[in-house]
Protein backbone atom coordinates (compact mmCIF):
# COMPACT_ATOMS: atom_id res chain seq x y z
CA UNK A 1 0.00 0.00 0.00
CA UNK A 2 0.96 3.41 -0.73
CA UNK A 3 3.02 5.57 2.01
CA UNK A 4 1.09 9.11 1.85
CA UNK A 5 3.99 11.28 2.89
CA UNK A 6 6.44 9.63 0.64
CA UNK A 7 6.42 9.21 -3.33
CA UNK A 8 9.18 6.78 -5.12
CA UNK A 9 9.64 6.86 -9.04
CA UNK A 10 12.14 5.70 -11.54
CA UNK A 11 13.08 8.85 -13.61
CA UNK A 12 15.38 9.83 -16.87
CA UNK A 13 18.43 11.02 -15.30
CA UNK A 14 18.49 13.96 -18.18
CA UNK A 15 15.25 14.80 -16.58
CA UNK A 16 15.98 14.95 -12.42
CA UNK A 17 17.15 18.84 -12.83
CA UNK A 18 13.81 19.37 -14.26
CA UNK A 19 11.42 17.84 -11.83
CA UNK A 20 13.47 19.52 -9.23
CA UNK A 21 12.59 22.85 -10.48
CA UNK A 22 8.99 21.67 -11.16
CA UNK A 23 8.97 21.26 -7.76
CA UNK A 24 10.13 23.58 -5.88
CA UNK A 25 8.28 26.02 -8.75
CA UNK A 26 4.64 24.35 -8.67
CA UNK A 27 4.23 22.31 -5.77
CA UNK A 28 6.00 24.68 -3.38
CA UNK A 29 8.39 20.95 -2.05
CA UNK A 30 11.84 22.22 -0.67
CA UNK A 31 15.26 20.64 -2.32
CA UNK A 32 15.76 19.09 1.12
CA UNK A 33 12.34 16.88 0.38
CA UNK A 34 13.93 15.18 -2.43
CA UNK A 35 16.02 12.70 -2.30
CA UNK A 36 18.03 10.71 -5.60
CA UNK A 37 20.05 7.59 -5.74
CA UNK A 38 21.48 5.55 -8.54
CA UNK A 39 18.80 2.01 -8.44
CA UNK A 40 20.52 -0.98 -8.06
CA UNK A 41 20.17 -2.96 -11.33
CA UNK A 42 17.02 -5.83 -10.18
CA UNK A 43 12.95 -5.85 -10.36
CA UNK A 44 11.12 -2.71 -9.13
CA UNK A 45 7.56 -2.98 -7.90
CA UNK A 46 5.05 -0.44 -9.71
CA UNK A 47 2.77 1.63 -8.02
CA UNK A 48 -0.18 1.14 -10.47
CA UNK A 49 -2.04 -0.69 -8.28
CA UNK A 50 -2.13 1.14 -4.96
CA UNK A 51 -3.64 3.92 -7.45
CA UNK A 52 -5.80 2.00 -8.87
CA UNK A 53 -7.24 1.51 -5.48
CA UNK A 54 -6.91 5.11 -4.06
CA UNK A 55 -9.24 6.54 -7.21
CA UNK A 56 -11.46 4.12 -6.29
CA UNK A 57 -11.52 5.01 -2.80
CA UNK A 58 -11.86 9.19 -3.94
CA UNK A 59 -14.62 7.60 -5.82
CA UNK A 60 -16.53 6.17 -2.86
CA UNK A 61 -16.07 9.21 -0.44
CA UNK A 62 -17.72 11.72 -2.91
CA UNK A 63 -20.77 9.32 -3.46
CA UNK A 64 -20.95 8.12 -0.35
CA UNK A 65 -21.13 11.55 0.95
CA UNK A 66 -23.82 12.42 -1.35
CA UNK A 67 -25.53 9.16 -0.84
CA UNK A 68 -25.38 9.56 2.73
CA UNK A 69 -27.22 13.10 2.75
CA UNK A 70 -29.65 11.71 0.67
CA UNK A 71 -30.56 8.73 2.71
CA UNK A 72 -30.73 11.29 5.92
CA UNK A 73 -33.51 13.32 4.18
CA UNK A 74 -35.46 10.60 2.95
CA UNK A 75 -35.71 9.17 6.72
CA UNK A 76 -35.90 12.70 8.08
CA UNK A 77 -39.10 12.73 5.48
CA UNK A 78 -40.11 9.36 6.63
CA UNK A 79 -40.35 10.29 10.35
CA UNK A 80 -42.56 13.48 9.72
CA UNK A 81 -45.04 11.61 7.78
CA UNK A 82 -45.49 8.70 9.42
CA UNK A 83 -47.64 9.93 12.79
CA UNK A 84 -46.25 7.36 15.52
CA UNK A 85 -42.80 8.23 14.24
CA UNK A 86 -43.73 11.75 14.65
CA UNK A 87 -44.79 11.45 18.69
CA UNK A 88 -40.98 9.86 19.59
CA UNK A 89 -39.03 12.52 17.42
CA UNK A 90 -36.16 12.27 19.68
CA UNK A 91 -35.94 8.17 19.34
CA UNK A 92 -36.53 8.67 15.31
CA UNK A 93 -33.44 10.72 14.96
CA UNK A 94 -31.88 6.86 15.10
CA UNK A 95 -33.70 6.38 11.69
CA UNK A 96 -32.25 9.43 10.40
CA UNK A 97 -28.91 8.04 11.73
CA UNK A 98 -29.73 4.75 10.07
CA UNK A 99 -31.03 6.03 7.16
CA UNK A 100 -27.84 8.47 6.74
CA UNK A 101 -25.33 4.91 6.91
CA UNK A 102 -27.36 3.02 5.14
CA UNK A 103 -27.60 5.45 2.04
CA UNK A 104 -23.82 6.41 2.05
CA UNK A 105 -22.86 2.41 2.30
CA UNK A 106 -25.13 1.78 -0.84
CA UNK A 107 -23.84 4.43 -3.11
CA UNK A 108 -20.48 4.27 -2.05
CA UNK A 109 -20.48 0.50 -2.88
CA UNK A 110 -22.25 1.10 -5.97
CA UNK A 111 -19.70 3.80 -7.03
CA UNK A 112 -16.79 1.40 -5.79
CA UNK A 113 -18.53 -1.48 -8.39
CA UNK A 114 -19.52 1.05 -10.97
CA UNK A 115 -15.76 2.38 -11.95
CA UNK A 116 -13.71 -0.58 -11.20
CA UNK A 117 -11.58 -1.47 -13.84
CA UNK A 118 -12.40 -4.51 -15.57
CA UNK A 119 -9.32 -6.28 -16.46
CA UNK A 120 -7.36 -7.76 -13.88
CA UNK A 121 -4.46 -5.10 -12.62
CA UNK A 122 -2.06 -7.42 -11.08
CA UNK A 123 1.35 -6.57 -9.49
CA UNK A 124 3.55 -4.74 -12.30
CA UNK A 125 7.30 -5.50 -12.71
CA UNK A 126 9.71 -3.12 -14.42
CA UNK A 127 12.93 -4.93 -14.45
CA UNK A 128 16.20 -2.78 -14.44
CA UNK A 129 19.27 -3.79 -15.83
CA UNK A 130 22.87 -2.74 -15.34
CA UNK A 131 22.99 -0.86 -18.76
CA UNK A 132 19.78 1.08 -17.73
CA UNK A 133 20.83 2.29 -14.30
CA UNK A 134 23.52 4.47 -15.32
CA UNK A 135 20.71 6.76 -17.10
CA UNK A 136 17.92 6.28 -14.54
CA UNK A 137 17.68 8.26 -11.14
CA UNK A 138 15.57 6.27 -7.75
CA UNK A 139 13.70 9.70 -6.76
CA UNK A 140 12.09 9.49 -3.21
CA UNK A 141 9.88 12.54 -2.73
CA UNK A 142 8.59 13.32 1.35
CA UNK A 143 5.29 15.01 0.69
CA UNK A 144 3.50 17.05 3.43
CA UNK A 145 0.20 17.17 1.12
CA UNK A 146 -1.39 16.81 -2.08
CA UNK A 147 0.85 13.77 -3.02
CA UNK A 148 -1.43 13.20 -5.83
CA UNK A 149 0.30 16.18 -7.76
CA UNK A 150 3.49 15.12 -7.27
CA UNK A 151 2.16 11.20 -9.27
CA UNK A 152 0.97 13.58 -11.67
CA UNK A 153 4.11 15.56 -12.44
CA UNK A 154 6.43 12.70 -11.99
CA UNK A 155 3.95 11.03 -14.56
CA UNK A 156 3.72 13.58 -17.06
CA UNK A 157 7.89 13.66 -16.92
CA UNK A 158 7.55 9.66 -17.68
CA UNK A 159 8.32 8.72 -14.56
CA UNK A 160 7.80 5.15 -13.32
CA UNK A 161 5.90 5.41 -10.30
CA UNK A 162 6.97 2.82 -7.58
CA UNK A 163 6.18 1.31 -4.51
CA UNK A 164 6.52 3.85 -1.53
CA UNK A 165 7.37 1.42 1.13
CA UNK A 166 8.64 -1.89 -1.01
CA UNK A 167 9.82 -0.46 -4.11
CA UNK A 168 12.34 -3.19 -4.87
CA UNK A 169 11.62 -7.01 -5.32
CA UNK A 170 13.17 -9.13 -3.20
CA UNK A 171 14.10 -9.61 0.18
CA UNK A 172 15.83 -7.34 2.57
CA UNK A 173 15.28 -3.40 3.72
CA UNK A 174 12.80 -1.60 1.04
CA UNK A 175 11.93 -5.04 -0.85
CA UNK A 176 9.26 -8.04 -0.42
CA UNK A 177 9.11 -11.01 -2.63
CA UNK A 178 6.66 -11.03 -5.97
CA UNK A 179 3.80 -12.97 -6.26
CA UNK A 180 5.04 -16.02 -8.05
CA UNK A 181 4.07 -16.36 -11.73
CA UNK A 182 3.19 -12.45 -11.85
CA UNK A 183 4.49 -11.31 -15.21
CA UNK A 184 6.48 -8.39 -15.38
CA UNK A 185 6.71 -5.87 -18.32
CA UNK A 186 10.01 -7.50 -19.82
CA UNK A 187 7.41 -10.16 -20.54
CA UNK A 188 9.46 -12.47 -18.23
CA UNK A 189 7.48 -14.56 -15.77
CA UNK A 190 8.86 -13.91 -12.19
CA UNK A 191 9.69 -16.86 -10.06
Amino acid sequence: MANQHRVRALIARDDLPTLRERLRDELDIDADHVRDTEPTPGEYRDEAPDLELSRMVGTYHRRGLLGGAAGAVLALLLVFVLPPLREFLPYSLILVFGGAWGGGIATAARAVQATKREDDLGESIHRVGAADAAGLREVTITVDRDREAVVNLLQELGATTLDSDHPRVGRGPGARPATPGQQSHSGDQVD
